[in-house]
């Protein structure tokens, strides 16, 4: 390994982000996956970095190390490995289909393709800890100054849900970092402090982290989740009053505050998820024979777009100089209207001006 130059260091932060939370149960996993899967269809080389002891994951993209590949995320932190014997190329279901068009779920750009470093469940948090917090690169190490991230356009990191030795090794390896929130009463609490003990880390350690945005995940139309929605989106604009970029930078639109839409509580991702597979694997079943949306599949189609809309987001941040390049292929896709309204013509986040959050349509 070298130590990288500043200019490397900061491009390897640029490209990699982190999504955390101090709550389990907020569909962290879920909402990380679905942005990767987004991502490779739109032709970007993701990797995937399954820091959690739960191994969801791991277990979602069918990556679980074998006799055969044993390696793990825990290796590549120990750094007893050439770092690219940790990765594992995700099942067939989490690559970019060629043979279907694009609002089928297939690929619109060729060259995408997702690798995940898995996780090896209960004894990551071990592995994590037995080294004092001087050691607190060894994932960055792994990662980064390795050269193994030099062959992908995209890191991202799905952290576990607590502020532990783990989440900080992944927040060091880290120039972004996307904080879903569950709109909840409780859970808008552990939201709060959540996102605080990242950013006091990151303070003390002087390590420049930027937000890329808040995620609202699991909504429903309750009253409790459209206070919640409420309170949380006027919290978010006190510690981020501006994305912290200059106007003239193009990342400005889409970092920090509250990204639209929010992410719905919906049984057909839950049903993707139990069969390993992304929703974008639900859009053919979505359409007539002829091509057209079938009745009643507003609400899917709005939710998919939801998550399409977000990974847009992330690559506007992560990878802004393929941005437009990226936006105006996609805008010359036939697509249903509410997904034309959701990815180009709806706001990318929550004002907190408004008068109230509106929760939206859930899908059952």
């Amino acid at each position: 390994m070298t130590t990288l130059t500043r200019e490397q260091a900061d491009a390897a932060l640029d490209k990699t982000c982190s999504t955390t939370s101090q709550k389990g149960g907020v569909a962290k996993t879920t909402t990380t996956a679905q942005y990767a899967m987004f991502l490779a269809n739109l032709g970007f080389k993701v990797l995937v970095a399954d820091a959690d002891t739960s191994r969801g994951m791991t277990t979602l993209t069918g990556t679980a190390p074998t006799a055969e590949h044993p390696y793990s995320v825990a290796d590549l932190i120990k750094g007893d490995v050439d770092p690219s014997l940790c990765v594992h190329t995700a099942a067939d279901a989490w690559q970019p289909d060629t043979t279907r068009s694009w609002k089928l779920g297939g690929a619109l750009i060729a060259g995408g393709r997702i690798d995940v470093i898995p996780s090896p469940g209960g004894t990551l948090q071990a592995i994590s800890d037995e080294k004092p917090a001087a050691s607190h690169l060894r994932m960055w190490k792994g990662l980064h100054e390795s050269g193994l991230s030099d062959d992908y356009d995209i890191v991202l990191i799905d952290c576990p849900p607590s502020s532990g030795a783990t989440t900080e090794l992944s927040i060091l390896s880290s120039g972004w970092a996307i904080f879903p929130a569950h709109p909840e009463m409780l859970g808008t609490v552990g939201f709060a402090d959540g996102v605080r003990a990242v950013r006091q880390f990151a303070e003390a350690w002087r390590h420049p982290l930027a937000s890329a945005g808040v995620v609202f995940t699991k909504v429903n139309r309750t009253s409790e989740h459209k206070t919640g929605m409420q309170e949380t989106v006027d919290w978010v604009s006190t510690i981020w009053a501006d994305s912290g970029f200059p106007e003239d930078d193009p990342r400005a639109e889409f970092a920090s505050g509250v990204w639209t839409p929010a992410i719905t509580e919906a049984a057909f991702v839950a049903a993707a998820n139990s069969r390993g597979e992304s929703v974008a694997s639900v859009l053919p079943g979505l359409y007539t024979v002829v091509g057209e949306p079938k009745v009643g599949t507003e609400n899917q189609f709005r939710l998919i777009s939801a998550y399409m809309r977000h990974s847009l987001n992330l690559m506007a941040l992560l990878v802004p100089t393929r941005y437009e390049d990226v936006i105006a292929k996609l805008e010359a896709e036939p697509m249903p209207p509410v997904m034309r309204e959701v990815l180009f013509e709806s706001p990318l986040k929550f004002n907190p001006e408004a008068a109230m959050v509106s929760t939206p349509e859930g899908v059952h």
